[in-house]
């Protein structure tokens, strides 16, 4: 049944034409006199609350003194209903018979309030109710208030005192809002100023003439979001443009002014939309919920998805299952995307994801897990098999990655379960030609409005780093719009250029060291392999090691800047001795390596690299890591102490000064064998003030360092970590490489001059030619796919690094315009991207600038200097 209301003709508190000669309009009807029951209830409310946020109870307040009663109440006639269609509970309280203890209120979701009179016994009951608020929307209670207030004055010697508003306001400011009054109910001097009709007019319109009632009302925070402006347009001192917030929802909850609520009979405001909007704030930030379940790996797996998020600006929230279980499917619609990382979905609540997805949510299994009925329904999968295993890797769907890159996980050893699908669209499979079919290994799976992506392989959550890209590319692969930061970022990296060279013909002194290892060799598959490889060498040309550098690797080297735009980053290494330990005080640390190339190649590369504006960075005195312990898996020797590193690392800083220049000492610093301990990082810092930049690896194979790119917890160094390496990179590495281009847009690669001497390093001695091609190769299809890359030395990546990892992004939409804030306000170019659906253009951008958009794949690139851009979309 439809209930009338008496519109109130309290304007509320405020300031008035003349605060002086004006007081508040009177006409409440009955308040109750049994205000001492009052008291004592309210005595619970100043008590520390603890409203449970994701909370199941809806608690209703109205006021018996106007008339209504727990069947008959406003909150009753129009919310009851929608409440309960959200799976919530509503509890009806009358004002008068006080408010819950702390202890009923701990599944309290939502204060909803809806008064007629706003005027309260006394002002102990008024304080008293305000206190209540503020405890339980600290509490993380949201409060809805409909109508009056419901307490803005009180009685005290038979008048009305007005006096509340500062205590009021310590709630609406709470709430993102500023009550400042100028109370006027001259409706010539009002008009309406912005309106959203879907909320403000339901079954009536808006009209001053008829509301005649205005209450200055100050949004203050960018969540708050306004529905219905009214404006005052005559001039009074202080009142500003005149706008008033009459109604409005926040992250805290709602607020709908008295007078623009009802007309007679008749809603204005369309209350179930507005307690929606109130209740399951949404303020259109692009924001990833995780939901990492029972899974062995917690930790790890939690850590590396926040280093993907963070390299990619991803705002995200963590949901543990347990917190799940009290929210509903409205709670998770703000999540554009939802992570699954769990063993078993057992103990995963079904029915709220379910509903997300089938109202238009996007859902990530970032894992296989042990699946019960439903979910297996959800995700399609008929039959669900055993495990296998496949060490020859996996092959996508072309669709998949950016701009289309043919990328294979070839090599990346991936367990599968087998699964019979239904209705889905698989994206990966295992390369296993007789099994493809029944082991996918990533499907696609439509369900009502919403998409869901399956991950059928533990990989992405138990590979260290190599799969972080993949995770942020499976986001933008099942949202369309997301937008997620990236880099840039291309660093090639030589280590040990210059370095010493021995004038050794390589051909001959390995031929004869394989063919002494094959005279000794019985087992038939190794002497098949020696033969390989001496045959190989046998096609070598008798070059040495410093003509070859000088006269014909460098050239190549210079040739791939012009093509690739490469701009290099070189370690010098001054000697490739053994020495770590001064026997005597009278011992040194000499220098004698460096120059025994004939022709002084290693000099006059060192000023080569200079000339050609590449970075000359350091790698050592030797080739000794900087450790006092040895390495376990390097033959490197420990040094005695940290003086003596600083007495080793003082003889190459003379020795460089002395031949490059003092305004020429590094900036970026390699560490031998990828390995540095705290003693050596000290003994760097004292010797080489002018070192800013560590890199050793960011995946570490036999004991090096792991970096992230990232200060080091002094913040003395910054740490840029080499992701791959090599003339000929192996598959696995390539698909590493992308991964990373695909978390936040980094390339960091290391060769070395001399790598076609090595046997593992040059793939079995297959050539320069070769290796060349190979990396040419893969080099030019990076360049293809992913043509947005910046090439730069280490040092200028470090001032990259800098702005990029300080800078934030957050992204909201609104319909078809996609708003990107930025913090940094630098004029660096912040770079980021987003992939659009087919039939899906960018109509046109504002304040940033399209740097590569590809128009099959639908991923776009775009740059921006300026705190705000807009992409709007057709």
């Amino acid at each position: 049944m439809k209930l009338k209301y008496i519109k109130p003709t309290l304007p509320l508190c405020g300031i008035s034409e003349n605060p002086a000669a004006r007081r508040p309009e009177r006409g409440l009807g009955k308040v109750l006199t049994i205000f001492y029951l009052i008291l004592f209830h309210f005595i619970f409310m100043l008590s520390s609350l603890t409203a449970a946020e994701y909370g199941k109870t809806i608690l209703a307040l109205y006021k018996t003194s106007d008339g209504f009663s727990e069947s008959n109440n406003p909150i009753k006639s129009y919310l009851d209903t929608e409440i309960k269609k959200f799976g919530l509970k509503i509890e009806y309280r009358s004002f008068e018979s006080g408010m819950p203890s702390k202890d009923s209120l701990n599944d309290i979701r939502a204060v909803i309030s809806w008064y007629n009179g706003g005027v309260v016994q006394d002002k102990k009951t008024g304080l008293d109710y305000i206190e209540f608020l503020k405890s339980a929307i600290d509490s993380e209670c949201k409060l809805i208030i409909i109508n009056s207030f419901g307490a803005y004055g009180y009685k005290e010697g038979g008048s009305e005192k007005w006096d509340l508003i500062n205590d009021i306001n310590s709630i609406y400011k709470k709430m993102g809002f500023y009550f400042k009054g100028y109370w006027t109910n001259d409706a010539s001097k009002l008009r309406i100023a912005g309106k959203e009709s879907y909320i403000v007019e339901k079954e009536a319109g808006q009209d001053v003439k008829i509301s005649k009632h205005y209450q200055q009302i100050i949004p203050l925070r960018k969540d708050v979001e306004t529905y219905l402006t009214v404006k005052r347009t005559d001039n009074v001192p202080g009142l500003g443009d005149g706008n008033s917030s009459v109604i409005l929802t926040s992250k805290n909850g709602g607020f709908a002014l008295e007078s623009y609520v009802m007309s007679g009979s008749r809603l204005m405001l369309n209350v179930p939309e507005f307690v929606r909007k109130a209740l399951f704030f949404d303020d259109g930030i692009q924001d990833v919920c995780v939901i990492p379940g029972n899974i062995k790996n917690k930790s790890f797996v939690v850590n590396d998805l926040n280093y993907a998020f963070k390299y990619a600006k991803i705002k995200n929230t963590f949901i543990d299952p347990e917190n799940l279980t009290s929210m509903i499917a409205e709670d998770l619609f703000p999540f554009n995307v939802i992570i699954i990382a769990a063993d078993s979905l057992e103990n995963i609540p079904f029915n709220p994801l379910r509903e997300y997805v089938n109202k238009g949510g996007r859902l990530i299994f970032a894992k296989s897990a042990d699946l019960t009925n439903q979910f297996k329904e959800l995700i399609g999968v008929k039959k669900y098999g055993n495990v296998g295993t496949f060490t020859e890797g996996f092959s996508f769907n072309p669709d998949f990655f950016i701009n289309h890159v043919p990328v294979k996980a070839e090599g990346i050893a991936v367990a599968v379960r087998k699964a019979l699908l239904s209705n889905c669209k698989v994206l990966a499979s295992v390369l296993d030609k007789d099994e493809r079919k029944n082991y996918p290994v990533l499907w696609e799976k439509t369900f009502g409005k919403g998409k869901i992506l399956y991950w059928n392989t533990d990989l992405l959550l138990n590979n260290d780093k190599g799969f972080r890209g993949t995770i942020v590319q499976s986001i933008h692969y099942i949202y369309s719009g997301f937008i997620t930061g990236t880099a840039n970022i291309g660093m090639m990296m030589i280590d040990d250029l210059p370095a010493p060279l021995w004038n050794m013909n390589y051909r001959k002194y390995r031929i004869e060291y394989y063919n002494n290892q094959l005279k000794t060799e019985s087992d038939k598959a190794t002497q098949k392999k020696l033969k390989t490889i001496i045959g190989n060498l046998q096609n070598y040309s008798s070059i040495t090691d410093t003509n070859f550098i000088d006269d014909l690797w460098i050239k190549d080297i210079e040739s791939f800047e012009k093509t690739l735009g490469f701009k290099y980053s070189t370690y010098l290494i001054f000697n490739y001795n053994n020495k770590t330990v001064l026997s005597n005080n009278k011992d040194t640390f000499p220098i004698h390596d460096f120059y025994l190339a004939e022709n002084n190649i290693p000099v006059k590369m060192g000023s080569r690299i200079l000339r050609n504006g590449w970075e000359l960075g350091f790698h050592g005195y030797n080739h000794q890591s900087l450790t006092v312990t040895k390495p376990e898996h390097y033959a490197s020797l420990p040094w005695t102490d940290r003086n003596t590193m600083i007495n080793a690392l003082y003889a190459a800083k003379k020795e460089w000064i002395a031949i490059f220049g003092e305004a020429s000492l590094p900036f970026s610093y390699v560490a031998p064998h990828n390995i540095i301990d705290n003693a050596g990082l000290s003994a760097l810092a004292e010797v080489f003030p002018s070192i800013q930049v560590i890199s050793t690896l960011y995946v570490s194979d036999q004991g090096e360092i792991e970096q992230e790119f990232e200060w080091t917890k002094d913040r003395r160094f910054f740490q840029i970590p080499r992701i791959s390496s090599g003339y000929i990179i192996k598959p696995s590495n390539k698909y590493f490489i992308y991964d990373t281009i695909h978390n936040f847009g980094v390339v960091s690669h290391f060769v070395h001059p001399d790598d076609v001497f090595d046997e593992h390093r040059s793939s079995g001695y297959a050539g320069w030619n070769a290796m060349k091609a190979s990396f040419v190769a893969d080099f030019s299809e990076i360049k293809k796919y992913y043509p947005a890359l910046r090439w730069m030395t280490s040092k200028d990546a470090f001032d990259e690094f800098r702005f990029y990892n300080s800078a934030n992004i957050s992204v909201k939409e609104s319909g078809k315009t996609i708003i990107v804030e930025s913090s940094d306000g630098s004029e660096r170019y912040l770079y980021f991207r987003l992939r659009l659906n087919k039939g899906q253009k960018i109509k046109s951008v504002q304040n940033c600038q399209i740097v590569n958009a590809d128009k099959k794949s639908g991923d776009v690139i775009l740059k921006t200097t300026e705190y705000l851009s807009k992409i709007v979309l057709n």
